[in-house]
């Protein structure tokens, strides 16, 4: 998303966001309503269930952004399912420290749940750009500048 042209910044979002999540709510539809199954899985005894999309694109979350996605696209609106939670955008290297942070002990739960304390809105925004700040708040994980057994200091 380089080019400041608002069509081509809509058609970038629609490519990296917009088309992933709302795919991501047909496919939880699809499981709560048995068209599809995952094996081993009893959603019936599935309190919750965390929708995350991932993107490689490293997008800058911004309150504007998610306003677009929330006002202006039907994405958001199809994630708005029982049993559902607010959505979590993540990039390549917020995975990396997510998984690393349960690898180490910490609740993945937890984890979603402090970050998406804010409505359709991810608390990654009080964190500045992605989740990276905030989950490199809850435990010794690196950075991507640090060396890979060294603590964060942030």
């Amino acid at each position: 998303m380089v080019d400041a042209d608002p069509e081509a910044i809509r058609a970038d979002i629609e490519k990296l966001l917009e088309a992933k999540i709302t795919q991501l709510g047909d496919r939880i539809r699809d499981l709560v309503d048995g068209t599809i199954t995952l094996p081993g899985i009893d959603l019936g005894s599935v309190e919750r269930i965390w929708p995350i999309v991932v993107n490689s694109e490293g997008l800058f979350l911004t309150p504007v952004l998610w306003s677009y996605l929330r006002d202006q696209t039907p994405a958001l609106t199809n994630l708005d399912q029982p049993r559902v939670q607010p959505l979590t955008l993540f990039d390549l290297e917020d995975v990396e420290r997510f998984f690393g942070l349960g690898a180490a002990g910490n609740s993945l739960i937890e984890i979603l749940r402090s970050k998406t304390t804010l409505r359709g809105e991810s608390a990654s925004l009080r964190a500045g750009t992605t989740m990276r700040a905030q989950l490199s708040r809850l435990g010794r994980f690196p950075t991507s500048t640090t060396q890979p057994n060294a603590p964060f200091r942030g």
